[in-house]
């Protein structure tokens, strides 16, 4: 029976270049100990858990200019803003 290295490898080289996560990818290329491969998967999964971050700050963001908007109208009134920033 193949030892777990040898699992992960397969299971990489058979998930490589399909939609999956890179930190999937960078588990299974660690289990591997296929570092070069293990490095760029986990710049890549870093990279990709940043995005998801930022994501999450905008719609704070937005959020909070949609607060603003509410408590405090006048010149921050819906009308002056289009409804595509919002």
């Amino acid at each position: 029976m193949p030892d777990g290295g040898v699992l992960h490898g397969r299971l990489l080289d058979a998930l490589t270049g399909r939609e999956v996560p890179a930190a999937f990818l960078a588990r299974h290329a660690l289990g591997a100990r296929r570092w070069q491969e293990a490095f760029a998967l986990s710049l890549q999964a870093s990279e990709d858990a940043r995005a998801v971050l930022a994501l999450r700050e905008a719609e704070a963001f937005r959020e909070q200019a949609r607060r603003l908007l509410t408590t405090y109208g006048g010149p921050l009134s819906p009308g002056a803003w289009s409804r595509d920033v919002l």
